[in-house]
């Protein structure tokens, strides 16, 4: 049996390996809280920018947030969940344009529009996104010429 006195606390293992096992358990679980308050001071910063941007959003600018989106998936009525699993299914892109209305008469209000880019075959990667906010940018555009500014949400 192995004794560590740590801080007047006396731990007893029965072994080596088990010391170890409870010094790699603490190391990682030391890693994830770091990660974690890390993620959520992101989180907390990014919230921070993107209430800023919507606070300045105007005729000439609008706020893009968008990803990819699960599968979509042609599916049986009542189908098993492992029938689910392994399917191929067409990719989608899910992008939401947030903007200040031109229609509505009332200041400071916003509207939200949201595009689907469905592909039978794509590689979700860099050119692909690349090529969605080219297609989108033409369109927003289009729809407000007046439009100078997108920013994007993390």
């Amino acid at each position: 049996m192995r004794q560590i006195v740590k801080d007047g606390k006396n731990l007893s293992f029965y072994s080596h390996e088990q010391q170890d096992d409870v010094l790699y358990d603490i190391e990682k679980s030391s890693e994830a809280i770091i990660q974690g308050k890390a993620h959520i001071m992101r989180f907390v910063n990014q919230e921070h920018a993107k209430q800023d941007v919507l606070a300045k959003l105007d005729q000439s600018s609008c706020l893009l947030v968008m990803d990819w989106a699960m599968k979509f998936l042609q599916l049986r009525y009542r189908e098993k969940h492992s029938d689910w699993y392994g399917k191929r299914g067409l990719r989608w892109h899910i992008s939401s344009v947030v903007s200040s209305s031109q229609y509505l008469c009332q200041s400071g209000t916003t509207e939200v529009i949201s595009y689907a880019h469905l592909f039978d075959q794509c590689t979700q990667d860099w050119y692909a996104v690349t090529s969605i906010l080219e297609e989108l940018f033409k369109l927003l555009k289009f729809k407000n010429p007046e439009l100078q500014s997108v920013s994007k949400a993390a």
